[in-house]
């Protein structure tokens, strides 16, 4: 987990505003970060991007479900 920190401080984003605002410039820092690790970091970081992503996924689906009570009507 140490290097996530160290990715993401290397950023020098406070906020995920910020990070969305550089986003481009923040992928190219996260790239050149990745490619610089060791094989057994790099799968732990990329199991732990997969499980973001279905997390964030699963997370859009429950808000744009419409709520029960509009289902009803």
């Amino acid at each position: 987990m140490q290097q996530v920190f160290e990715i993401l401080q290397a950023t020098e984003a406070d906020t995920l505003t910020q990070m969305r605002k550089n986003w481009l410039k923040n992928a190219k820092i996260f790239m050149a970060t990745y490619k610089n690790m060791d094989e057994e970091t790099k799968n732990m970081m990329t199991k732990t991007m997969e499980a973001l992503f279905v997390i964030i996924k699963n997370n859009m689906i429950e808000k744009l479900k419409p709520t029960e009570r509009k289902r009803r009507e």
